[in-house]
């Protein structure tokens, strides 16, 4: 068995929560994640305290089957540490009270319990019809002594992150100096979450949280002004000195053969000389 502290707190979506497996292992579980199966059981009562939705981990290196984990908030912790029934459930549940309000406490204080993120909604941006996060930035807030190597962890976990969603790539041109195009990822919440987890960076956790934090600040303020977006946009961009074009369009709204002629002739007038 082992006490719940301070660092056992995760901010998910600006609200303060606990891992399910972390819970287990202070409630003296001999398997933690069995926990997991409690919960599912008892679901619709511990819903009656708020949203509790399984997060799908990643399985990392190792392989296997991703998990689907449980954050918990105090009120459903709680409830949670009477359906245990283990002997020391009820001194879990002084742990559980006094670290959450420990975290409000520092969090009201500005103190050691509320860090500056390392990520925020500013950093997130519209990318192939979805909220993403540029992979040289999620690089840069795990740590990584070069930020390019995100993009090989990237290619060798491909297939685990695309059980997200499919990977969001663009060519970039390397720059005056010549060189190999590169290419940019720009990441989903659940794959930005999944490269925290594949890093094994020493501040990937905090980034976890701040990655929850950030997508969840863009949903709630930047979704709905998006909603009130032109149905198409159409930008047409020069990537390189032979003059080699690239046409984007997102679509917001159902595809109109109109729009794709205008796109199209957009095309045609640029790459005129």
């Amino acid at each position: 068995m082992t006490n719940l502290t301070l660092s056992a707190i995760h901010s998910v979506d600006a609200e303060a929560r606990v891992l399910d497996i972390d819970l287990a292992a202070a409630l003296g579980f001999d398997r933690p994640r069995v926990i997991r199966e409690l919960i599912a059981r008892n679901l619709p009562e511990i819903e009656t305290y708020g949203v509790c939705r399984p997060v799908r981990q990643t399985s990392g290196e190792l392989g296997g089957r991703p998990a689907q984990a449980f954050y918990l908030t105090e009120p459903q912790a709680l409830l949670v540490c009477m359906f245990a029934r283990t002997s020391n459930a009820a001194a879990v549940r002084r742990q559980v009270i006094e670290v959450f309000q420990a975290w409000r406490a520092a969090r009201a204080s500005g103190g050691a319990g509320a860090p500056q993120p390392k990520l925020t909604s500013d950093d997130i941006q519209f990318v192939d019809t979805a909220p993403r996060v540029q992979d040289l930035r999620l690089a840069e807030a795990l740590g990584f002594d070069r930020v390019r190597d995100i993009r090989k962890l990237i290619s060798r976990n491909r297939a685990e992150l695309e059980r997200c969603n499919p990977l969001s790539a663009i060519r970039k041109p390397f720059g005056n100096t010549g060189g190999r195009p590169a290419l940019e990822y720009w990441l989903t919440e659940d794959q930005a979450l999944a490269l925290c987890a594949l890093s094994h960076m020493r501040g990937a956790a905090k980034v976890h949280d701040d990655l929850r934090v950030a997508f969840g600040a863009w949903r709630r303020h930047d979704a709905p002004r998006r909603a009130e977006a032109p149905a198409w946009s159409v930008r047409v961009t020069d990537f390189g000195s032979e003059g080699q074009m690239r046409l984007e369009i997102v679509a917001h709204a159902a595809q109109t053969l109109a729009l794709m002629r205008q796109a199209v002739g957009t095309l045609r007038a640029k790459a005129l000389p």
